[in-house]
This record gives structure tokens, sequence and C-alpha cells, in this order.
């Protein structure tokens, strides 16, 4: 669980927005947080997703689709990225989705 500007926010959340998007791989996406220093709390959260070959939407699309949908599950702002086939990292074992930077 992450606390995002005030709003808990749980992986599995962002998940199954990924996975109702279509054109969306969903086994390999991330998330990135950032804190500030002075407040120590998590202030900046992207959505890192990866379009699957032969999607009918365009890149940005995605990105654009995926941010809509958290923004209106979650009600959080995110910044939604985009990433070609292949680039996000896939997990055998337990997956590490959130990272801080």
């Amino acid at each position: 669980m992450l606390k995002v500007r005030g709003v808990m926010v749980y992986p599995s959340q962002i998940e199954d927005v990924i996975a109702s998007v279509q054109g969306t791989a969903k086994e390999a996406w991330q998330v990135y947080v950032e804190k500030k220093e002075a407040e120590g709390s998590l202030n900046d959260i992207e959505v890192a997703i990866e379009r699957t070959p032969g999607a009918a939407s365009g890149a940005s699309d995605l990105a654009h689709e995926v941010k809509a949908m958290l923004k209106a599950r979650l009600g959080l702002t995110c910044k939604g990225v985009c990433h070609a086939e292949g680039s996000l990292p896939r997990y055998e074992a337990k997956a590490i989705r959130v990272l801080h930077r």
C-alpha cells in the first residue's frame, strides 16, 4: 500500500485498471513514486505501461486512457507513460512493481 498525497493506493488497483485497457501488456507495468525530502510523503506517481504488438490504439492514446481511468478509480492524478513492447521487465518470481525514485 502507498499513501500518495493523502490517498491510499494499492498496486492491485493499478493492475486492475491496466488489465481492463485493451492494448496493454498485462504482465509488464511499473509504478514509480517520488518523495519530497522536506515533507516525507509521496507526492508524484508515474505508471509505466507497455503496448502490445498490434494494438489498435497508439502509445499516447493508451497512456491517456490509463491516466483517465486511474483518476476515476483512485481520485488521484497520475502520470502515464507507454513504452514499446519488451522494454519493461517481466518477473518469474514475486514481481517488484513499485519503485522509489
